[in-house]
């Protein structure tokens, strides 16, 4: 708590040192009179010494106590508080401002202003007061009752705009004009509305509003003047045209320069523009001109602070000189800027990024933020790692751990919490057979449920969980949703861009995937015309793009589990089903220099998305990594479709390959002007060495929010002799340069004759282990997964068994009759069906099988578990290669 300096108290402290901030031997400013407190506080924000001493938050505080009915005290701990400023060693809460203002009333209406205004602020940010939320109608109450009716239409504006609801309705953008027109000093405040509104494309009496009209409609003041100049420097960066022009960067700066003492605004503009290479008077924005544009104050030394990091995340050069982390730390340190210090750490840490030539851990990251108290900022970074699959003292963490985080943050983060959750389920694959995406979803619609009344942006999240339980075939409320139902539910919601492109989203998927809405198919031109509510720019292009990009319908494969379909180009030769082998070792692992004989690569350049060719283009660069699975056997002319990118490789290599994503489709990295987010996921699958599976990272490339999953990467881990042991073949994919590392056909059936030799040796002894209290895991068994018993576990191990039996199953239809490599694949296949059949547990497994497909699974797991029962209860000469 803070200890409040009373009257008595400041003769004393004038008379001798102030022990907290100021140098030893001078005595604190005569506090007897408030403007010497002004002075402190201007100081203590400016970061300038008084007297050659830094100036403290208490200092300011015993300044101001000489004047009994003064609420700048107040006022400065409300700023304190708002602005999460360490003081002593805490944060000030919004209890201990409302305790100072109470004990420090100014005149009547004065302190109910200033008390009106604070709640404001707090109702805004989720802070609580009293331990309770503070709704938007005690707020306008509040401003009601002293007749500060410019006050309310302001915070009406910002209800507006946050998606905060009044009256358990939102706020219409009519309702908030109609207010500010009624103020004559409401002027300045309906424009700057406007502008807001434009550039979040909602609408007004039904029409978005042009930018022709906020132009010219901003007073002709120095403050219109300068909100012109802010509003004219979005729409050049959005490329969003003004009376049927392009905004040029010159004209925006000649804006800004018939504002004086506006140096700031300015250079922030300077400085987006020159991230995004444009060009101003006919050269292109160097960094110098960057930096020589903020002034000279603490925000300005602060602004070029943070332009060095994002050079030095972008590898950019300054004077000629690249532009270390240690640069950006001694900016940082020298402006004493330590949350943003802590923060540039922290995405050092994500991206791989190291500091005077040490990485920097996850442990060294969360003491930064606990120590200065970063609740907020530490749930996120926990939100991050989880979601990233990097580990925090040797441990993965769990969903649990990162809503608990959220949980502690003194204001609400119920938002952010389920915007967690709804990236967890873009993260899982979309054939999770583990539950955990309906897990994840259950507490995203709970969170919802809960939320505090009278915030809309819970309703807007809530329609993007319906669009995802449609996508899943999610239950809702234990009750399953139609897809009108959702649709509904989004139609409703408020006007707004969030609005249009999650509409956009749903018609595209439904398109997409051939799902019928309302009875009918959803043509492509009912989706262009969603897109057409959307102003030009950057964000249309970007998803009209969508539309162009052929995206196939789900076809089904031997497991009745939807896979991308690649059809071949017009006039391209059917395969033959025997693959092509690679002539000898050293011709098949040439450093990528020879293309082994074979067949013509179906997959086309115009058939994978730009964020898999960037993701394959990295994968090229890493030594130690190999293409497998349906991709390379699609690549290898063997088959015309593929589930995910499956690759093996060392887990340095697969490190490697996370970091480089992660670091190439970084929000922080992406300097190209796309408004539709990309986003890399990953997620960890436990491996079992007893039943010789290797870990897996499921690194997932999603674009849109909620959009689509563009591709998903499934790497393997492995050790280096056995990548060293794999045939591989050198296989060119069109518009990408080079050639890919590929596990030669041949190589993947030894590798599986391997694991069925190993299972067929191996059933009896482990089942002996886990009847005798063995606890090892066995992920990924679709109906035993997270197995808890010895009788569990042994089911969920022959439910592995059954699955690598049909894996093996489908590869001999893959192979010739006539090649050795088949036969002896049929051997082990019968071999291990022989010992599934005689096994102890055999009846029990197949009656568990049984009732799982008398129970609530999905029905696309119904069919597949179907067969595979039929698989294993097939007599000898019944099973067939498919």
């Amino acid at each position: 708590m803070i200890r409040h300096v009373y009257p008595q108290e400041v003769a004393q402290a004038a008379a001798q040192p102030h022990p907290q901030g100021l140098a030893a031997g001078r005595k604190v400013v005569s506090h007897h009179q408030p403007e010497d407190g002004s002075v402190l506080e201007s100081c203590f924000w400016n970061k300038k010494p008084l007297g050659g001493a830094k100036v403290t938050s208490s200092d300011v505080l015993i300044s101001y106590l000489s004047d009994s009915n003064s609420m700048r005290s107040g006022r400065f701990l409300q700023k304190l508080c708002l602005s999460k400023i360490n003081h002593d060693g805490q944060f000030i809460t919004p209890d201990q401002v409302v305790a100072e203002f109470n004990r420090r009333r100014g005149g009547r209406t004065q302190h109910k202003l200033a008390m009106a205004r604070f709640k404001e602020a707090c109702c805004l940010n989720n802070l609580r007061v009293d331990g309770k939320l503070v709704p938007a109608e005690t707020i306008i109450e509040e401003f009601k009752a002293i007749k500060a009716t410019l006050e309310t239409g302001r915070f009406l504006a910002e209800c507006c705009l946050k998606d905060r609801w009044v009256n358990g309705h939102p706020v219409a953008t009519e309702e908030v004009v109609a207010i500010l027109q009624r103020i004559p000093a409401g002027e300045l405040s309906l424009v700057r509305f406007k502008s807001e509104c434009c550039l979040k494309n909602m609408r007004l009496y039904g029409e978005m509003i042009p930018p022709e009209q906020v132009v010219t409609e901003c007073p002709k003041t120095q403050k219109g003047t300068l909100l012109a100049a802010h509003f004219l420097a979005k729409c050049c960066l959005q490329k969003r045209p003004v009376f049927g022009q392009a905004v040029r960067i010159e004209m925006v700066v000649d804006k800004f320069m018939q504002s004086p003492g506006n140096h700031m605004g300015l250079a922030m503009f300077i400085q987006e523009c020159a991230l995004k290479g444009m060009f101003l008077n006919g050269q292109q924005i160097t960094a110098q001109g960057v930096v020589d544009r903020f002034p000279d104050t603490p925000d300005g030394r602060l602004g070029i602070a943070r332009f060095y990091e994002r050079c030095c995340i972008r590898r950019w050069s300054f004077e000629g000189h690249k532009v270390t982390p240690e640069m950006v730390v001694e900016n940082y340190r020298s402006v004493n800027a330590a949350l943003e210090l802590s923060r540039f750490k922290q995405r050092c840490c994500l991206l791989g990024i190291t500091i005077q030539g040490r990485q920097i851990f996850p442990e060294e990251v969360v003491r930064d933020f606990e120590t200065d108290n970063r609740q907020l900022e530490k749930a996120m970074f926990f939100s991050v790692l989880a979601l990233h699959a990097k580990k925090l003292n040797d441990s993965y963490l769990t969903c649990d751990q990162v809503l608990d985080a959220f949980a502690r943050v003194p204001s609400d983060q119920t938002a952010k919490a389920v915007e967690y959750l709804i990236q967890q389920i873009d993260a899982l694959p979309e054939r999770d057979d583990s539950g955990e995406t309906r897990k994840a979803f259950a507490r995203a619609w709970q969170l919802v449920n809960n939320a505090p009344q009278g915030r809309g942006y819970y309703f807007y999240h809530q329609c993007q969980l319906l669009f995802i339980a449609v996508k899943y075939g999610l239950p809702v409320d234990g009750e399953p949703l139609t897809i009108e139902q959702a649709w509904l539910s989004i139609r409703q919601l408020p006007p707004s861009s969030d609005k249009t492109c999650l509409k956009f989203y749903f018609l595209a998927h439904c398109l997409h995937n051939n799902q019928k809405l309302q009875g009918k198919q959803v043509a492509k031109e009912e989706v262009m015309r969603c897109l057409r509510e959307l102003p030009e720019g950057a964000l249309r292009k970007n998803l009209a793009s969508w539309l162009d990009q052929p995206l196939c319908a789900p076809a089904k494969n031997n497991n009745g589990l939807p896979i991308i379909s690649l059809t071949p180009a017009a006039g391209q030769p059917a395969y033959p089903l025997q693959p092509p082998e690679p002539k000898n070792k050293e011709q098949s692992n040439h450093n990528g220099t020879c293309k082994a004989d074979g067949p013509t690569v179906s997959i086309t350049s115009s058939q994978l998305n730009p964020m898999t060719q960037k993701a394959l283009e990295i994968m090229q660069q890493i030594s130690g990594i190999c293409i497998t699975g349906s991709f390379s056997r699609c690549l290898q002319g063997l088959c015309t479709s593929y589930n995910d990118i499956d690759i093996i490789g060392t887990e340095a290599a697969v490190s490697t390959l996370i970091d480089q994503l992660v670091y190439e489709f970084s929000s922080d990295y992406d300097i190209e002007e796309c408004e539709v987010l990309r986003q890399v996921f990953v997620q960890v699958a436990p491996g079992c060495s007893q039943l010789k599976m290797p870990r897996t990272f499921n690194i997932t490339l999603s674009e849109g929010n909620p959009g689509r999953k563009v591709a998903v990467l499934q790497a393997n881990i492995c050790v280096d002799r056995v990548l060293a042991a794999i045939d591989t073949v050198n296989v060119a994919i069109p518009g990408i340069k080079g050639y890919f590392n590929c596990a030669s056909f041949s190589a993947e059936v030894h590798l599986m004759n391997d694991t069925l030799d190993h299972l067929i040796n191996h059933i009896d002894p482990l089942t002996i282990q886990i009847q005798g209290g063995a606890d090892f895991d066995i992920p990924r068994t679709i109906v035993f997964n997270f197995s808890q018993s010895p009788e569990e576990r042994i089911c969920a191990m022959l439910m592995r068994c059954l699955l690598t039996l049909n894996k093996a199953r489908q590869f001999a239809g893959l192979l010739s009759e006539d090649t050795p490599l088949r036969a002896s694949l049929l051997r082990c296949n019968t071999a291990l069906l022989a010992e599934l059949q005689r096994h102890a547990w055999y009846n029990t497994f197949v009656l568990q099988l049984e009732r799982w497909l008398s129970s609530a699974l999905p029905s696309r797991q119904q069919a597949f578990v179907n067969r595979l029962l039929q698989l294993v209860q097939a007599r000898p000469g019944e099973q067939e290669p498919c």
